[in-house]
């Protein structure tokens, strides 16, 4: 909260953001379709 360029920021926009670092670190799910 001290640092010069410290913005608050809503609940989608860190949502978004930690789920892209989830995806980046673990990669993405491969989805299987069992219809």
């Amino acid at each position: 909260e001290d640092h010069p360029n410290y913005k608050l920021c809503g609940d989608q926009i860190l949502r978004n953001f930690l789920n892209g670092l989830v995806i980046y670190k673990r990669g993405r799910k491969d989805v299987q379709d069992d219809k």
